[in-house]
């Protein structure tokens, strides 16, 4: 296909279009922002209801509230666009060029700038909104921030390697969690169980904890995309493959700083433990 401008449902992209994923990729994620759009203007017209039946539709806190609303929205799309990279980009990364790649990245990174850009509009679509630049002012800072955290999950999942480990071998089992050896090779138990899942965030708290305690400006991101793999643990299934991109990803910035090796430590090898990392 050839370069050129690349345009799905409103998100546009400036890159090769030798591949037909990368209009794919696009299509996906501005399909989800159609519904974002309808799902927050739904969600400030419940904001807007309930502070009528309040006698409050003029306060502040109305404002205060559908702001909110409009930045959790921003926040969605993000997760929903780093969910789709995991899933939908992932496969291809062996096989497309370093354009494609880098149309991906750009399709991502203008979704997100897109979510942003429709949270404004539909404040400032609001009656008595449009003069008032407090509340539109926190909808950039999160858009902004959403924004730089995106850019770093993908970047890391860039380093990230996408061939599976060749000489390890994972079994279920239901006795003592340590791992053990046969042979020359390598068995690392895998555990399924919460219960793994529970020590793996306790290790990531207590990395977090380690963290901040280390006022290092490169830690930062790497920081917040920690405290989604904590939540994603936390979930009831929770998306290996996403914990295993992040880790794989976060561990290649944290073994540089001494300071926190022993926390990484115990976190990459409950990850091994759980077959999250090689």
């Amino acid at each position: 296909m050839p370069g050129g401008l690349a345009s799905a449902g409103g998100i546009r992209v400036k890159a090769p279009m030798r591949d037909e994923a990368v209009q794919h990729f696009a299509t996906l994620l501005s399909s989800e922002l159609a519904t974002e759009r309808q799902r927050s203007a739904t969600e400030m017209m419940q904001v807007e209801s309930d502070f009528v039946m309040r006698g409050m539709f003029q306060s502040g806190a109305r404002v205060h509230h559908t702001a909110l609303r409009l930045s959790e929205g921003i926040v969605r799309h993000r997760k929903f666009i780093f969910e789709k990279w995991t899933s939908y980009v992932r496969p291809r990364m062996t096989s497309v060029s370093d354009g494609d790649r880098a149309a991906f990245v750009g399709v991502a990174l203008t979704a997100i700038d897109a979510a942003t850009s429709m949270a404004k509009e539909l404040h400032q679509s609001r009656p008595g909104f449009n003069n008032l630049t407090g509340p539109l002012a926190e909808i950039s800072k999160v858009g902004t921030r959403e924004r730089r955290l995106l850019e770093a999950e993908v970047n890391l999942y860039m380093t990230t390697p996408t061939a599976p480990p060749s000489q390890t071998i994972h079994v279920a089992t239901h006795g003592t969690n340590s791992p053990v050896n046969v042979g020359s090779g390598s068995l690392n138990q895998q555990i399924n169980s919460a219960e793994g899942m529970a020590d793996l965030i306790s290790a990531l708290n207590g990395l977090l904890e380690a963290m901040a305690l280390v006022p290092r400006p490169e830690l930062a991101d790497v920081r917040e995309i920690l405290l989604e793999a904590k939540e994603e643990a936390a979930k009831p299934s929770p998306n290996r493959l996403k914990l295993s991109t992040i880790l794989a990803g976060a561990g290649g910035i944290i073994q540089t700083v001494a300071a926190l090796q022993p926390a990484w430590g115990v976190v990459h090898q409950l990850a091994r433990t759980l077959s999250l990392a090689d």
